[in-house]
């Protein structure tokens, strides 16, 4: 069988993209017209004149964000049939069959189960970690591999990441947020305000406030799309290998190993290569050590202990970044539930 694109989807992904464009525009004229309202010399035209300008900005700073972070961490490394005949030999047949060009294939050797379409705009590659071809037979193997065929037929892995930059984004200005204020706020005074006093206190409130509205809202036009595509990939793996059971056998082979890794030793800031991976988990894995964080603090010091105290909110943000947690969680989920893809599948069946 032909391989096609998925229009329904494309049109989901166009809907998208342009909702993004249109944040894009209201980021740079919101604060344009605001100035025009607050300085005589700024005009309504300026205002304008800097939105035409300033949004295709930001729109190329998110294509690069899209192009360099889609792999973030992960070093893939391109795989010849010598090296991989198996792999190789599945991939030929199933490009046969899609009658779809052979992408290049890569692996990346990480102990977290996973794959993700990578690779420049016209030469795409699939890679797979060391972990999966390990965990996989062959019809899992090629169930999976024909998912991220589908993929690369509908050419949507950088859009789904330009689409996630906003609610991306979002989430970091909600960290940044956080962490200012665990850094500013070291006691309440008896009006209860804190540290540098009522108004640095508020602004940072709203600012929280405003970053989680824009995150909702732009996770909400995100998940548009991103869900229905790895629902449109399944089928198309599907109809491919004729094999649905085979591709249900590994999202739960995977999902049961990737859950087995401890949650604080996956790096939760992955969010782009969560985006556009075959399941919602980072490729990375880190062995997190376990620090007396107060082992070198003078307690017979009372300056010393003083300084501990006031630094301790930032002290405890500094460790929970390093074991791969967030003040305030803002997961932007890419990807359906696994459960609800086996049932489908099996539905399928």
């Amino acid at each position: 069988m032909s391989l096609r694109p998925d229009y329904r989807l494309r049109v989901r992904l166009a809907g998208a993209v342009l909702v993004v464009l249109g944040f894009d525009a209201a980021l740079v004229l919101l604060p344009s017209w605001l100035a025009s309202l607050a300085f005589e010399s700024v005009t309504v035209s300026d205002a304008l004149l800097a939105t035409a300008v300033g949004t295709p900005f930001i729109v190329l700073l998110q294509a690069a964000y899209a192009y360099h972070r889609t792999l973030g961490s992960v070093s893939p490394r391109v795989v010849t049939a010598t090296e991989h005949p198996d792999l190789h030999t599945l991939l030929d047949r199933l490009c046969q069959q899609a009658n779809a060009p052979k992408p290049r294939l890569a692996v990346a050797d990480s102990p977290v189960p996973n794959s993700v379409v990578a690779g420049r705009p016209g030469e795409p590659a699939i890679v797979f970690t060391t972990a999966l071809v390990d965990a996989l037979d062959d019809e899992e193997l090629a169930a999976v591999l024909a998912h991220e065929l589908a993929h690369v037929v509908n050419r949507d892995r950088l859009a789904v990441v330009f689409a996630a930059a906003p609610a991306i984004v979002a989430h970091r200005y909600l960290v940044w947020q956080s962490e200012r204020l665990s850094r500013d706020v070291d006691r309440t005074d008896e009006r209860g305000f804190v540290g540098l006093g009522e108004n640095n206190f508020l602004s940072a409130l709203v600012g929280i406030a405003v970053g989680l509205v824009f995150g909702v809202v732009s996770e909400a036009v995100f998940r548009l799309f991103a869900v229905q595509r790895e629902y449109g990939a399944d089928r198309a793996a599907a109809r491919l290998t004729g094999n649905p059971a085979a591709l249900a056998s590994a999202l739960a082979t995977l999902d049961d190993r990737a859950r087995a890794i401890p949650s604080r030793d996956l790096r939760a800031h992955d969010s782009s290569v969560k985006a556009v991976s075959f399941l919602p988990y980072p490729f990375e894995h880190r062995e997190r050590e376990t620090v007396d964080s107060n082992a070198d603090i003078d307690w017979t010091d009372p300056a010393a202990v003083e300084a501990m105290y006031e630094e301790q909110p930032l002290r405890r943000r500094n460790e929970s970044t390093e074991a791969g947690e967030e003040p305030i969680p803002f997961p932007v989920r890419s990807h359906p539930r696994t459960r609800r893809r086996i049932e489908r599948l099996r539905a399928t069946t």
